[in-house]
């Protein structure tokens, strides 16, 4: 998969990529660095223009930036969190938020699987208002029909996906209840042999939660 060259900027911890177009969704591949394939997944994504994109620059094993705060990854976290947070106020989207949905997707990969190809995780349906996960569930179960999709079974989703929504005991208040967001595992396989059919998804889902969800 050919890749143009990307306008991301970056943090000692982040690369990221603020879309001006496309100014209501935000996908993430924070491991990007151990799990095969992501890495040409999210630059294509970027290259496309697709949504506002933040990647790992660093090895889960040296900082995850999907586990709960800690000693280890602290600086890391509030790096990650003010990316966040710049891509929300760039667009002026913000203010938005008390009216307006906003959606975040974090990509994964796991390893293949018997029972599954694809897991969603949304900590048992608080990620995401109740009308929001109904329209995610469906559009992603429609959109792989060839093959499993499994909701909350083994990977729900980090902690730290929830505190991006409702805050935590550190100081960070969260941004807001119209903060959506989903974790979804792809299989190895998937990711593999079908990345075309991953980023097409991704494109749709994101145009689709535009025109179905933001009010102009």
């Amino acid at each position: 998969m050919q890749i143009k060259s990307l306008n991301y900027k970056e943090n000692r911890f982040i690369k990221y990529y603020i879309n001006q177009e496309q100014n209501n969704t935000l996908i993430e591949a924070l491991h990007t660095e151990t799990e095969f394939y992501l890495k040409e997944i999210i630059n294509k994504i970027t290259e496309l223009k697709i949504s506002s994109t933040i990647k790992s620059k660093l090895p889960r094993t040296e900082i995850d930036l999907n586990r709960e705060i800690s000693s280890k990854n602290k600086e890391a976290i509030k790096k990650y969190r003010e990316i966040i947070q710049k891509i929300l106020t760039t667009k002026k989207i913000e203010n938005k938020l008390k009216v307006q949905p906003f959606l975040h997707i974090s990509i994964h990969g796991m390893k293949d699987r018997k029972e599954k190809d694809i897991e969603i995780g949304t900590r048992n349906k608080i990620l995401s208002n109740p009308e929001i996960y109904t329209w995610f569930i469906e559009t992603t179960k429609k959109h792989f029909n060839k093959f499993k999709v499994v909701i909350d079974k083994e990977f729900k989703g980090s902690k730290i996906l929830e505190q991006h929504r409702f805050g935590d005991n550190t100081g960070h208040k969260g941004f807001g209840i119209n903060y959506n967001i989903f974790q979804i595992e792809f299989s190895k396989t998937l990711r593999e042999t079908h990345k075309k059919e991953i980023i097409k998804y991704l494109e749709k889902i994101t145009k689709e939660f535009q025109i179905k969800f933001i009010k102009n």
